[in-house]
This record gives C-alpha cells, structure tokens and sequence, in this order.
C-alpha cells in the first residue's frame, strides 16, 4: 500500500500545532482576569506611576500677626489672669511683639514689650486697667474717683526690619460685684422670723462673703453679722436689740470682707424695715 507523503506531512503539522496552542492557552487564560483586558507596557520600559503633585505654597501672603486668644468681643473680669496667644505670618522669625490695651478714650496700658514672634502672655487685670469716673463727696471735700467698667482692644505690634504688622481683638473689662435678689428694696421683716437671703455672683465666685444686718446710718453697732462660705444663700433669724428703739430703718449687705481690688467692689445692699 502506497503512502501519501503530503497528506502525511499535512496530518503531522496539525497535530504539532494543536499541541502547541494547548500548551501555550492556559498561561494565558491565566494571565486575564474575566471581565478586564491586560495592557501591554508601551514600548521603552514600564509605565510610570502617577503621583498626587504637592500644592503650591501660597505667595504673596501678607505680614500679620495672628491673635488665637481672647476672641472678639469676650469680656474679661478685673482680678483675673487671662492669657493671650498669638502667631505671625510671613514675618522674620526674629522680630519682636509690644502688646497694649488701649482703653475706649484712647489711653493706653503698656502690657508687654520685647516679645517673642509665637507665643503667650499672661495678664493680671488689675484697676490700672479700668477707666475711673469721679464720685463727689456726700460729706464736702475733694471728689473721689471709682473704677468703672470698660471697653477697649488689645493691640498686638510685631517689629521688624524697619517695618511693624498689628493684630486686634476688641474686649470688655468688668468689675465684679455681688447682687442681692432677695429681699427686695422696701421689703418688711419682723422680729423673731426666720427670713432668706439670696445673692448673685458677677464675675468669678468668691470663697466667703460677710453679710451684714445695721442701721441705715453705719454697719458700726450691727443688728446681725456672719462670715460665711459663698454659696449664694442664707437664713437670717432677726434678733432683739435695743437698736430697734430708735429706728426702723435698716440695711442688708452681702459683700467681701477683702478690701483691694477687685474685691471692695464685690457687696450689694437693700434697704428694709424691721418690726416688732
């Protein structure tokens, strides 16, 4: 039987290149997840990765001085300690801050001089601060002068190079006081009667108060007198004296028993009747 060497040739390659495409297809079914087409790298070496470009810093930022403490507005009580902070901004770290508080009529307080470009401050708020009105004398004389609340900003100047930057904050200083919210102007108490006495904290709290019970001319003889802690109420038992022969007239004050600043300004007083 005669052989047919072409179709021979013909069956041999098939099946060679069947083998081949068998060999060779599941590497590459592998390779491609379904569902995704693989790209080859353009010629010249793997693709570069993108990265996120850093922003620009900012130009031309303006020199400033930047107040983080107090905020605008606040209101800060004579006596108290009160730290400002503050930062520059595209000023030579070298340079140096003045800080003032100017009052609403223009005057000002030196607070601090010489300071470093970041950082804080802090100020004891004492009657320097404050403006004065004058009171006249109820007795004659020369008038005396009271501190008063007030308004005004701090001011915070940054020196350097020849050259100053400023930074503000409006603020409102108060003294503090005491207010009675019971009894009441007029109110009228009997002898032997248990009564309230209520008041009210302006300002940071006191530890004590003293409250007083006397004449309305003087607190020199008291009907009733307790040094006691601050906690905003008391009952008052009205005694007998011999006080109660000559007037009716009598005036309650809760107050400090401290004298400086700001604490002789911490006391209220009402006036009521006492009776039989």
């Amino acid at each position: 039987m005669k052989t047919n060497r072409p179709v021979m040739f013909l069956v041999v390659f098939l099946f060679s290149w069947l083998g081949v495409v068998a060999a060779v297809w599941p590497v590459e079914t592998k390779s491609v997840a379904p569902g995704k087409q693989s790209a080859a790298p353009p010629a010249g070496g793997p693709a570069k990765v993108e990265t996120p470009t850093t922003p620009k810093a900012i130009k031309n930022l303006a020199p400033q001085v930047v107040v983080f403490s107090p905020g605008e507005g606040e209101t800060w009580y004579g006596g108290e300690t009160r730290d400002i902070q503050w930062k520059t901004l595209a000023i030579p770290g070298g340079s140096k801050i003045k800080i003032e508080f100017i009052r609403s009529d223009a005057t000002k307080l030196p607070l601090g001089d010489n300071l470093s470009s970041s950082g804080k401050f802090s100020w004891k708020i004492t009657e320097q601060a404050f403006l004065t009105k004058q009171v006249a004398n109820p007795y004659g004389g020369m008038p005396s002068y009271i501190h008063q609340n007030t308004q005004g900003k701090l001011k915070l100047t940054a020196s350097y190079e020849g050259k100053t930057s400023e930074g503000e904050r409006s603020i409102s200083l108060v003294i503090p006081g005491l207010k009675i919210t019971s009894p009441k102007q007029g109110d009228v108490w009997h002898v032997g009667k248990t009564y309230a006495v209520a008041w009210q904290n302006i300002g940071p709290p006191l530890s004590t108060v003293d409250i007083w019970l006397g004449t309305s001319g003087g607190f020199s003889f008291p009907l009733y007198t307790t040094h006691m802690a601050n906690t905003g109420s008391a009952s008052i038992t009205v005694p007998v004296s011999p006080l109660l022969e000559d007037t009716t007239n009598f005036k309650l004050s809760v107050q400090s028993s401290a004298t400086y600043f700001p604490e002789n300004y911490i006391h209220d007083k009402v006036q009521i009747k006492i009776m039989k």
